[in-house]
């Protein structure tokens, strides 16, 4: 697949997990994203006992709520990974293994 092409999709069920497994601070993405503090709050509250869940479900609204728009792309999410100072080398990683 072209980097465009990449950039240009929405992210995966796997890519929002494997993501979710390395970002510390999920809120400060989430915000970045554009998901709202009522909605950060109701996630808090539904799944207190695992932060990274709380991010995958966290990424999973961003998505949702973004489905067929601009902001809605991998290319999106890397560029507010690295606003929420999420480990670029990580995102990469993650996002290389769709790259021809």
């Amino acid at each position: 697949m072209a980097q465009k092409d990449l950039f240009n999709r929405p992210p995966t069920d796997k890519e929002l997990l494997n993501l979710s497994k390395c970002v510390e601070s999920w809120w400060k993405l989430a915000k970045e994203l554009g998901v709202s503090d009522a909605r950060i709050a109701q996630i808090r509250a539904d799944h207190n006992l695992s932060v990274m869940e709380q991010c995958y479900q966290a990424l999973k609204t961003w998505r949702n709520d973004q489905h067929g728009k601009d902001e809605g792309t991998v290319g999106y999410l890397v560029l507010a990974c690295k606003e929420a100072s999420v480990d670029q080398a990580k995102v990469e990683e993650i996002f290389s293994s769709f790259q021809d």
